[in-house]
Parts: structure tokens; C-alpha cells; sequence
């Protein structure tokens, strides 16, 4: 498979899975930040992922 369109669809896979997970920290009513905690992850990048930045995954 050609590799840009592996990298797209990769994108497009995480861009499903933050999507639902936004949803998921949404319901659970969790802000950035306990999510970040609670994960041990930075907050910086859960933000980035949240506005739709999924360019620094891949």
C-alpha cells in the first residue's frame, strides 16, 4: 500500500479513537487536566488532540 495513504488512514483511525474519546471524557464529565492526571499524560498534547491536532502522532 502506498504510504501516504497509510498515513492518512492512520490519521483518520485516531481521529476516531480521540473523537470518542472526547465523547468518553465528556460523559464522565473529566476536564483536560484530570485526564491527564488520571492517564499520566501531558496535558499539552490531550488539548492539542482535543482542538484536532492528530498530525504529532504519526
Amino acid at each position: 500500500m502506498n504510504r501516504k495513504i497509510e498515513k492518512f488512514e492512520s490519521k483518520l483511525d485516531m481521529k476516531q479513537i480521540f473523537l470518542r474519546l472526547r465523547s468518553e471524557f465528556n460523559d464522565l464529565k473529566r476536564t483536560p487536566t484530570s485526564v491527564s492526571k488520571e492517564l499520566n499524560f501531558p496535558k499539552k498534547k490531550i488539548d492539542s488532540l482535543l482542538s484536532g491536532d492528530f498530525n504529532h502522532i504519526i
